[in-house]
């Protein structure tokens, strides 16, 4: 999942110009550099929750080439939290609000 996001994140934000954390689908939409916060927050909680200790964090979007930094520095340290930590406070299996029926 990790190196998903790093794929097709840095695929998407490779080389996008400053301006481009303005950019909106519609009026009524969240901005690019809002998702890339908003994708920040939740990185930043799902690094936490491995540690042991899930902050869920939602801080102003900020700057977009602050969120970069902010996007490519979390993954790095997931990645090397991930391959530190020998057992995980959580499972890594999907969770599920409901169960699933195979009729």
């Amino acid at each position: 999942m990790l190196a998903v996001i790093a794929n097709r994140g840095g695929n998407v934000l490779r080389d996008a110009p400053a301006e481009f954390g303005a950019t909106r689908i519609r009026d009524d939409t969240r901005s690019a550099l809002e998702i890339l916060a908003h994708i920040n927050d939740v990185l930043y909680w799902g690094l936490t929750k491995i540690q042991g200790n899930a902050v869920l964090n939602e801080r102003p979007a900020g700057v977009w080439c602050e969120q970069l930094d902010d996007f490519y520095d979390l993954l790095e340290r997931f990645d090397e939290t991930l391959r530190s930590i020998d057992d995980l406070p959580c499972s890594p299996a999907r969770s599920r609000s409901c169960e699933e029926t195979s009729e």
